[in-house]
């Protein structure tokens, strides 16, 4: 599941680009270039060594500043954005524009230091049952429900912009991204279940090349907080085995903790810190 993009709000939020850019090298140990990659951007909680848990969306789930302003600077890397049918279910009000108090310096960085100046793609997961059809993010001019043959002859019915696919999940929604619209960095935003294969062992593994995570290690978590497992922190250094991290953040709740984990030297683009 994703979370609201807030931005910073126990200090000054970034209004200019360079500020953008000083903030990421500051919670990663560097700053991720303008490359090709898809990149996968989660919140967990640690309850120990051995295990991730996802955090769920709503009031109980601890909340971050600083993870708010992580997901708001990966959808302004993004040509296109993955999310789900169960996302916007969780999320009625659901956009991918940048939003809260760094959208401006975010929308400067996008344009000038990464060179993109088109709104990216939304590609929404969805089976087409269930999925809510009067969703904001569905009647967007740059949105597509990726789905079946028949879930895509109801959604064109209904007035929505839909593909088929034979088998309509993640791997094949990220082939049809790069391959018919032409996108570079593929931004995914889903739940567990969704991103399973990407740390899947060996030749099973869809494309993954950066894992932007956000880490919460409070001693305690209520299970409506909770959101299921996520990939173990084995699973995730088997696949992306370089790591770099920077600064924490310390709440009411508990410690946050912030990482970037990529393939290695042929993975996920980076600038050299400023």
């Amino acid at each position: 599941m994703t979370r609201a993009p807030t931005g910073p709000r126990t200090a000054a939020a970034p209004s200019t680009a360079a500020e953008v850019e000083t903030l990421l090298g500051q919670m990663y140990g560097e700053v991720p270039g303008p490359g090709p990659s898809v990149i996968h951007v989660a919140a967990v909680w640690q309850p120990d060594a051995t295990r991730y848990v996802s955090l769920a969306i709503g009031s109980a789930a601890p909340v971050s500043a600083l993870d708010g302003f992580a997901l708001a600077a990966a959808r302004a890397r993004a040509d296109a954005i993955v999310t789900t049918g169960a996302n916007l279910r969780a999320e009625p009000a659901l956009r991918h524009q940048l939003a809260g108090p760094a959208a401006a310096a975010l929308s400067e960085w996008r344009r000038e230091h990464l060179g993109k100046r088109t709104r990216p793609v939304s590609l929404v997961l969805s089976r087409g049952a269930r999925l809510p059809l009067a969703h904001p993010l569905l009647r967007a001019a740059d949105a597509v429900v990726f789905t079946g043959h028949a879930g895509a002859r109801a959604l064109a019915d209904a007035g929505l912009c839909a593909v088929a696919a034979d088998a309509p999940g993640l791997t094949a929604a990220l082939a049809y991204l790069r391959e018919q619209r032409g996108c570079a960095t593929i931004l995914v935003e889903a739940g567990a279940s969704t991103t399973r294969a990407l740390y899947a062992p060996g030749e099973d593994a869809g494309p993954l090349d950066e894992l932007l995570l956000s880490v919460f290690a409070g001693a305690e978590l209520p299970p409506e907080a909770q959101a299921g497992a996520f990939a173990s922190p084995a699973a995730v250094r088997a696949r992306l085995p370089r790591r770099s991290a920077g600064r924490q953040e310390h709440t009411p709740r508990g410690t946050w903790r912030f990482e970037r984990c990529t393939r290695g030297a042929e993975g996920a683009p980076t600038k050299p810190r400023r």
